[in-house]
C-alpha cells in the first residue's frame, strides 16, 4: 500500500491552492470543534467527581465544629471537612473568598485537590500556612515563603489580632491545583489558626463537605443527616454537591445546547466542501484511474487509494485544528476556563479523531462509486 503514497501525494499537489484551502477549512472546523466540544463535555461531566458528596449547611446560624465529629461517626460517611468562609481585600480593592479548612480533611473530602509534596509539608507544618491557586499567584506575584497580610473586606469577618489590626497574616505554603476549581476556591488557610484569631464563638462553619460510600443513595443520606441534627440548636439542610455545582453553571448549560447545533452546521458545511473537492478531483483524474485499472490494478485497491487521499487531507488538518484549539484555550473567558481547563479533554481528542476518520470515509463514497461504476473503456475515452 505504501507504493501508492507518491501517486496520492501527486494527486493532492496537482491543485495546491484547492488542496490548501480545503485543508484550512478542515483545520478551522476542527478548531471550532475542539473549543465547543470541550466546553460542552466539561459542562455535561461537571460535578461528576462529586456524585458521592454532600454539602451540609445551617438553616440560620454558623455550624459548630462538633457537627463534623458527629458526621464522621455516622455509618457510611467516609470523610467530612468544615469550611469557614470569609472575604479579604487584595490590592486594587479586589475581594477574594478565603476558606479556612482543617489541614488534612480538605484533601480527603476533595480528592481532586493536589499539591507538591514539599508544599503539603509546609501546609501541614505551619498554622499560618496558606495555599493559593495558580491564577491568584500570577495576579498577586506571591511566591512560596512570602508573609502576606490579608485585610478583611468591608462587611466581612473581623479578625481580632492582638495588635488591633483587622487583617489575617499568612505565609504562602505554595500553589495547589484542583480538578474542580469551583469547589476548591482560590485561597485556603488553616482553620485552627483562623479560629484562634476570630475567637471560638465566632468561628462557626459556613458549610461541611461530606463524602459518603458510593454504594449508598444520595437522597437517603441527605434525609439521614437532616434527621440526625433535627433537634440540634444548629439545624442543618443537606444538598447534593453535584447538583449545587451544576446549578452554578445553569446558564452555560443552556448555551452548550446551541454549541451542538453550531458544530452540526459546521461539519455539514465541511462535508459539502471536502466532498466537492474530492468529486472534482476524481472527475479530473478519471482517465488516470482507468489507466491504472487497465494495467491490472483491482478496483478495490483504487478505492483504497481514494480513501487514503481523503485521510491524508483530513487527518493532519484535524490534528492541526485541535492544536490551534489548545493554543486558544488560555484566551477564553475566565468562567469558561474554569470548566474547560488549559487543555482539551481526552474525550474531545478521541471524538475528533473518530470524526476525522468518519469524514474521510464519507467524502470518499461518491467519488469511489463514480470510479467503481465507470467502465474502463469509458474512462480511457474521457478527456
Amino acid at each position: 500500500m505504501l507504493k501508492w503514497i507518491p501517486l496520492v501525494w501527486a494527486n493532492l499537489t496537482s491543485r495546491p491552492l484547492r488542496t490548501g484551502l480545503t485543508i484550512v477549512s478542515v483545520a478551522a472546523s476542527f478548531t471550532l470543534f475542539g473549543l465547543l466540544e470541550s466546553f460542552r463535555y466539561s459542562l455535561d461531566s461537571f460535578g461528576d467527581d462529586y456524585s458521592n458528596a454532600l454539602v451540609v449547611q445551617s438553616r440560620n446560624v454558623g455550624l459548630p465544629y462538633s457537627h463534623v465529629t458527629r458526621l464522621l461517626a455516622m455509618p457510611g460517611i467516609e470523610s467530612a471537612c468544615g469550611y469557614l468562609v470569609g472575604f479579604v481585600e487584595l490590592p486594587g480593592r479586589k475581594r477574594v473568598m478565603l476558606q479556612a479548612v482543617p489541614d488534612r480533611d480538605v484533601f480527603t473530602a476533595n480528592p481532586g485537590i493536589s499539591a507538591a509534596p514539599e508544599t503539603l509539608g509546609r501546609w501541614h507544618g505551619d498554622r499560618l500556612a496558606a495555599l493559593i491557586d495558580a491564577d491568584l499567584a500570577a495576579e498577586t506575584g506571591w511566591k512560596t515563603g512570602d508573609r502576606v497580610m490579608l485585610p478583611a473586606a468591608n462587611r466581612a469577618l473581623k479578625f481580632r489580632r492582638a495588635d488591633g489590626v483587622n487583617a489575617l497574616e499568612v505565609v504562602i505554603a505554595g500553589v495547589f491545583s484542583a480538578t474542580n476549581a469551583l469547589a476548591a476556591g482560590r485561597l485556603l488557610v488553616r482553620y485552627d489558626y483562623v479560629r484562634d484569631v476570630l475567637g471560638s464563638d465566632r468561628a462557626g462553619l459556613e458549610y461541611i463537605a461530606v463524602r459518603f460510600s458510593p454504594e449508598l443513595d444520595v437522597d437517603a443520606m441527605r434525609t439521614r443527616i437532616d434527621a440526625a441534627f433535627e433537634n440540634s440548636e444548629a439545624q442543618v439542610k443537606t444538598y447534593s454537591a453535584r447538583a449545587l455545582l451544576r446549578s452554578s453553571y445553569a446558564t452555560f448549560r443552556e448555551a452548550s445546547r446551541v454549541s451542538v447545533l453550531v458544530l452540526a452546521i459546521s461539519f455539514a458545511t465541511l462535508l459539502l466542501i471536502a466532498g466537492s473537492v474530492l468529486i472534482q478531483a476524481q472527475r479530473e483524474r478519471s482517465r488516470d484511474l482507468a489507466v491504472i485499472q487497465a494495467l491490472g490494478v483491482m478496483r478495490i485497491r483504487v478505492l483504497g487509494m481514494l480513501l487514503g487521499e481523503a485521510a491524508i487531507m483530513v487527518l493532519p488538518a484535524a490534528m492541526l485544528g485541535l492544536t490551534a484549539a489548545t493554543s486558544l484555550m488560555p484566551y477564553l473567558p475566565a468562567e469558561v476556563r474554569k470548566l474547560s481547563g488549559s487543555s482539551l479533554p481526552m474525550h474531545t481528542i478521541i471524538t475528533a479523531l473518530l470524526l476525522a476518520l468518519g469524514l474521510s470515509v464519507v467524502i470518499s463514497i461518491v467519488p469511489g462509486l463514480r470510479m467503481w461504476r465507470m467502465p474502463v473503456a469509458a474512462g480511457l475515452a474521457r478527456e
